[in-house]
């Protein structure tokens, strides 16, 4: 890129139909290109991979749930639920821990062609797909609580009305729904 030239938005499309799970992995690959790789390089898959197994179970954050623990099928199971990735990328994650080695991980990956669960985890073990609320919370926001109008919106988006309320499921006048916050105060 030259410089001064004015970067493209990434673009990044996901297939709705597939596990929670891989969704969640190749947003998070997918990201990783964005932020590795400027141009192609002969391992930028295995280092996108890298970067979703890192960003989604950090070293140091899934360590303790593989100390004294016997990493087998019952406990990749059970860890997927509560890190919402799949067991594959659990077992990874026990290699790059230390928790397993190559031969135990390469047991493991058997176990996955015997159970056939390789390609396809169990489905009792998918959990919903996250929806991206952010932007749209903080959006709510400025209109519910801080008294931004639609308009206002509008001019500082540098789009229509009627595309900022769909983009951001603001309810327009007359349309029959009621207005909702979509922050919480925690304590």
């Amino acid at each position: 890129m030259q410089a001064g030239a004015a970067a493209e938005p990434h673009i990044i499309v996901l297939n709705r139909s597939q596990p929670a799970d891989r969704m969640r992995f190749t947003l998070c690959h997918e990201l990783g290109h964005i932020v590795m790789h400027n141009f192609p390089t002969p391992n930028m898959e295995d280092e996108a991979d890298a970067f979703a197994s890192c960003f989604l179970l950090p070293t140091e954050d899934i360590r303790p749930a593989f100390v004294g623990r016997r990493v087998d099928l019952r406990l990749l199971a059970s860890l997927k639920p509560e890190w919402k990735v799949s067991m594959a990328s659990l077992v990874f994650a026990a290699k790059r821990t230390g928790a397993i080695n190559a031969t135990q991980a390469q047991y493991i990956w058997k176990q996955f062609n015997i159970h056939k669960i390789k390609l396809r985890e169990p489905p009792e073990l998918d959990f919903e797909a996250e929806e991206p609320r952010t932007v749209s919370d903080l959006v709510s926001l400025h209109i519910n609580d801080m008294g931004y109008t639609l308009s206002d919106l509008s001019t500082m988006l540098k789009m229509n009305e009627v595309e900022v309320a769909k983009t951001y499921n603001i309810d327009l006048p007359g349309d029959g729904k009621a207005r909702r916050a979509h922050l919480r105060i925690i304590q």
